[in-house]
């Protein structure tokens, strides 16, 4: 976070005793401030604070604060005007140290033992008390908010009644337990939760061996989960109150995640299907313990790292997990060009003018011709190579041939052959002489 008084931040000092395990505290005129990243402090030996995000407070000093028994407590007084401050406190019988969170208008917290969450936001500041109970306090007035529970304070009427923290989340659904990722090697995925009462928003994470992998926060019950590598992964989800206080999360939902190269010249459609032109073949990463089967009533074996077309056949591949049986679909066809050809006569005496030739190019996948795919067109004068220009015009290839001196017939041969060296037409026109007597005839076909 970015403060007016930009040109005089400077790393903030911090109370005696207190020390960055991880993040970056700034100091700016009135406010310390976080950046994008979360902070973490250790008060003492075994006690941490965890400052979220964009955060903006002030760490004071340590304090001696009577907390319900003769002695009084050694006590760290954080000024939080706005963010969420998680507090992890010695489970003991006797307060070791607390934390004294002072808010807006007049709020406070005190947490004394375990784990505790304090926030603010637009001028309200809400505690959570998860493991151990902890207080608020509002102009002076002190009350014990009890473990499990929650309470928000507002400026005129203190704190609200306290209710539970909201619950845990059932583990999400997902559109697929198997993904497939193309061409830039990492994958998405739809997580489903089932709502939570109370909860505003929801926090979806997707880790691998208990590392941060993805993250999503959805206003609705429903995220789009982006950038998965191949791999095994573990998606959960946590509720979220109006005031950014967060639920245990879900236990996880296992799914996985199949890299799919692409070969350079393979074409993927809107609706999924590969087309692979040629000899080409799938490259696949992250198969191991998975399961391959092809066509209708499939016979599986184990996965391959590479799977191409048999003799140029359309098939569809099932790659999944024997354990589960969870699986996932990839339908594959051969990419092939198509040739259609028409020769007609250009002007009004033949065969002075010269023969028309127009060659119309289909792909199979849908794709326009492009650089990658165009074809080669060659074509003979009874037998002798003729150069042609050939004209453009979206998929379909003009040109015109000058006839050569004599009088005829003439045997005109076109072959087309494919960006990978298949042959896709093969046409061979024989012409007659022209008859002296008739003009403007077009040339005969034998």
């Amino acid at each position: 976070m970015i403060l007016a008084s930009a040109p005089r931040l400077a790393a903030a000092k911090l109370p005696y005793g207190v020390t960055v395990l991880s993040g970056t505290l700034v100091e700016g005129r009135r406010w310390t401030t976080t950046g994008p990243d979360a902070v973490i402090l250790r008060i003492g030996a075994d006690s941490t604070i965890k400052i979220s995000p964009d955060s903006r407070l002030r760490l004071e000093h340590f304090i001696k604060l009577s907390l319900g028994d003769r002695r009084k407590t050694h006590t760290l007084l954080l000024r939080l005007e706005h963010g969420k401050v998680e507090t992890n406190l010695p489970d003991k019988k006797q307060i070791v140290v607390a934390v004294l969170v002072r808010g807006p208008n007049a709020l406070s917290t005190v947490a004394m033992r375990g784990r505790s969450v304090t926030a603010a936001r637009d001028g309200k500041l809400a505690a959570a008390a998860h493991t151990h109970s902890m207080m608020t306090a509002h102009k002076g007035h002190w009350d014990d908010l009890g473990a499990g529970l929650t309470a928000l304070g507002v400026r005129r009427e203190g704190y609200s009644s306290a209710v539970a923290l909201l619950s845990r989340p059932k583990d999400p659904r997902l559109g697929q337990a198997i993904v497939g990722a193309f061409e830039t090697g990492q994958a998405f995925t739809n997580a489903i939760v089932e709502a939570v009462p109370n909860a505003r928003s929801y926090h979806f994470q997707v880790r691998e061996d208990g590392k941060l992998v993805a993250s999503a926060r959805s206003d609705t019950l429903e995220a789009k989960l982006t950038g998965i590598p191949p791999g095994v992964f573990s998606v959960s989800v946590s509720a979220l109150d109006e005031m950014g206080l967060e639920s245990p999360a879900s236990r996880g939902t296992t799914f996985r995640v199949v890299g799919v190269k692409l070969p350079e010249d393979a074409v993927q459609s809107e609706d999924g299907t590969i087309f692979l032109a040629h000899h080409q073949g799938l490259q696949l990463v992250g198969i191991l313990g998975l399961e391959a089967g092809f066509g209708q009533y499939p016979y599986f074996v184990p996965a391959p790292e590479r799977v191409g077309l048999t003799r140029q056949r359309p098939t569809t591949m099932i790659l999944r997990d024997p354990r589960t049986h969870d699986s996932v679909q990839m339908r594959l066809r051969p990419r092939q060009l198509t040739a259609t050809t028409t020769f007609h006569a250009v002007g009004q005496e033949w065969p002075k003018d010269g023969l028309g030739v127009e060659v119309k190019l289909a792909d199979s996948s849908g794709r326009a011709i492009d650089e990658s795919s165009e074809p080669n067109i060659e074509l003979s004068f009874n037998a002798r190579a003729v150069a042609a220009t050939w004209e453009q015009d979206g998929d379909v290839r003009t040109t015109t041939l000058k006839m050569p001196q004599g009088v005829g017939p003439w045997a005109v041969r076109l072959d087309i052959t494919d960006a990978w060296g298949q042959n896709i037409g093969h046409e061979i026109l024989e012409l007659d002489r022209p008859k002296p007597a008739v003009r403007g005839a077009n040339p005969a076909i034998r």
